[in-house]
């Protein structure tokens, strides 16, 4: 296990010992085995984390960008609309309406849970504009966390950067958007892994 890998655990201090293995886990996984010609750039989030995993040859290097979007939907329906739902729940509900650019008709979606107060099983309409509000400090923060980190890595030099292309795996490639507001922020070509 790389060093710069046990501090991204590290600094996730509400993750309980399974979660935080199953990260490190699901950080080593990424880009395993792969040789490659150019450096590869890879975003992805697991329920917990976003990382960006920077991989040239046998060397790599992980970086915590910030919270999942699922954490940060599942703390914004209990915040906001008193509603507990599973991280399954809260990953369809982004992959079916997560946006961070408007759609041309905005999306409704039926998100079914328990009341926090009741527990009482209850269903309510959540629109792609509340999604889209309660994602974008976070997602803002994703970019901008992931900028100083490409500008001064050292396991690349500046000409393989610019070769480079970053990769959107996980949840975060479902929302509508983030792949060109990504490509603006770092003048880096972003694809949406299939």
């Amino acid at each position: 296990m790389e060093s710069n890998e046990k501090l991204l655990v590290d600094k996730v201090a509400y993750m309980t010992a399974e979660q935080q293995t199953q990260t490190l886990k699901f950080v080593e996984e990424i880009t395993a085995g792969e040789k490659l010609e150019v450096p590869r750039i890879i975003f992805t989030c697991n329920n917990h984390i976003c990382v960006m995993r920077v991989k040239s040859n046998h060397v790599a290097r992980s970086l915590m960008l910030g919270s999942s979007p699922i954490k940060v939907i599942g703390e914004y329906l209990m915040a906001e609309h008193k509603l507990f739902v599973g991280e399954p729940t809260a990953q369809n509900l982004i992959e079916s309406i997560g946006s961070f650019l408007p759609f041309p008709q905005e999306q409704i979606y039926m998100v079914n849970g328990h009341h926090l107060e009741t527990g009482l099983p209850v269903s309510e309409e959540i629109s792609s504009v509340q999604v889209r509000g309660a994602l974008t400090e976070t997602l803002e923060g994703i970019i901008g966390n992931c900028l100083h980190p490409l500008n001064h890595i050292d396991l690349i030099s500046h000409d393989q950067l610019t070769q480079s292309q970053i990769t959107l795996r996980g949840t975060i490639k479902y929302l509508r958007g983030f792949n060109q507001r990504l490509q603006e922020a770092t003048g880096l070509k972003v694809v949406v892994e299939h």
